[in-house]
């Protein structure tokens, strides 16, 4: 189902080990090879942590390059023109009264980053829900990758967020009184 991806792109560390203070390339299949999670086995959940977090971003820049060269053979540029919506689909959508959120804007670690960091990534990702939704939508956020902390929390409530996503599965208690830790269900928990 998923392409072997070959993991000797890894070994391209060593040449940069000293650029950006990098581990062993062994060091990240020790701490990053866990269990498969709900949806994915582990290889591909140790390649999601290599690309969204464990590395620099120059660096999972690069490795995102060498895998869509290899394996999507078209830019992402013209891959995002094809699948993700644009600002005409987004308008659409809220006129016949769909719900967006917000779920950062690079989608990264929120509960990674540091304050200026955190809130810059906050503030993009809230001029863009602004451009996209009405003064009466109810501000939620869903936290990118299931991530985040107090500091988090503390923040988007700052920002008029009224709810808070996380990938911890379950029905959403309403009447708890902290809204920013909702469960929620995938969609690929209802298979058609």
């Amino acid at each position: 189902m998923y392409p072997k991806i070959n993991t000797s792109y890894l070994n391209n560390t060593h040449k940069n080990k000293k650029n950006f203070d990098l581990d062993d390339p062994k060091i990240y299949f020790s701490n990053l090879i866990k269990q498969k999670d709900r949806f994915d086995p582990k290889e591909v959940v140790f390649i999601k942590q290599i690309l969204q977090r464990a590395l620099p971003f120059y660096l999972r820049n690069q490795f995102t390059d060498i895998l869509f060269k290899k394996y999507v053979k078209i830019d992402e540029f013209s891959l995002s023109k094809k699948l993700y919506l644009t600002y005409e689909n987004i308008k659409e959508m809220t006129e016949g009264n769909m719900f967006f959120g917000s779920h950062g804007y690079l989608h990264d670690w929120l509960g990674d980053m540091n304050h200026e960091e955190l809130k810059k990534e906050l503030a993009k990702s809230d001029k863009f829900l602004s451009k996209i939704t009405t003064k009466k939508h109810v501000k939620v956020m869903c936290y990118p990758n299931g991530n985040y902390n107090k500091q988090v929390i503390n923040a988007i409530q700052k920002l008029n967020y009224k709810i808070g996503l996380t990938t911890q599965v379950g029905d959403a208690n309403l009447n708890l009184s902290n809204a920013f830790s909702l469960k929620r269900w995938d969609t690929n928990d209802f298979p058609q």
